[in-house]
């Protein structure tokens, strides 16, 4: 992970230790405009979590022209098929916890808390792709669909699973005590995605 903060680059190491994956995390601090210190192809992956918000956001402004909506929308499809392939994922990767001698709590937590993430960052990102395929458009009942997958999913973790993996609050009291870094991603999370559940219902009411 490269990351210009300190503190976040912490809570990276916090968070790898917490799921026994620290010897899998190298942490760099530093500028993305500024990899001189890596050879070439060092990089597997390169991920930069709401890049896709923040060129929604400035199409909306007005700082890019429709002349950008194709390419847009090639990476809204991505993000689309990213939701179901995800989520299958982290449901093999909850397996793989549990087989490994993993407690159910530790692993089922880790799967609630990062699906969680994905889609309430999903309701956010399709709400605001929504109103850029305006209606007739060929792509716009794609979004509206993938959009409303996302706000039952996040609710169903919401609800249910989150009910469900810890019915009295004594994991995330206990997180609060013992990992307060923990902690503050559950919270954190969660308020995210209850933003994200109310731009997506305010998307869908302004049809």
């Amino acid at each position: 992970v490269l990351d210009f903060s300190p503190t976040q680059l912490a809570r990276d190491r916090e968070a790898a230790a917490h799921f026994d994956t620290a010897n899998q995390l190298d942490t760099h601090e530093g500028d993305m405009r500024d990899l001189s210190r890596f050879p070439d192809d060092s990089f597997d992956v390169v991920w930069q979590a709401h890049l896709l918000q923040a060129v929604l956001a400035a199409r909306a402004a007005g700082f890019l022209t429709g002349e950008e909506d194709a390419r847009i929308a090639r990476r809204v499809e991505v993000l689309i098929a990213r939701l179901d392939a995800e989520d299958q994922f982290r449901r093999r990767e909850e397996e793989r916890a549990l087989a490994a001698g993993h407690s159910k709590t530790r692993a089922s937590r880790f799967r609630v808390l990062t699906s969680l993430k994905l889609h309430g960052h999903a309701c956010e990102t399709l709400a605001a792709a929504l109103p850029l395929f305006p209606p007739g458009s060929e792509f716009r009942p794609r979004v509206r669909e993938a959009l409303e997958k996302a706000i039952e999913r996040t609710v169903s973790l919401l609800r249910t699973d989150l009910t469900v993996l810890d019915p009295q609050g004594t994991i995330a009291l206990r997180l609060r005590e013992k990992e307060p870094s923990m902690w503050e991603l559950w919270f954190g999370d969660t308020c995210h995605a209850l933003h994200g559940l109310r731009l997506a219902e305010n998307a869908l009411a302004g049809e």
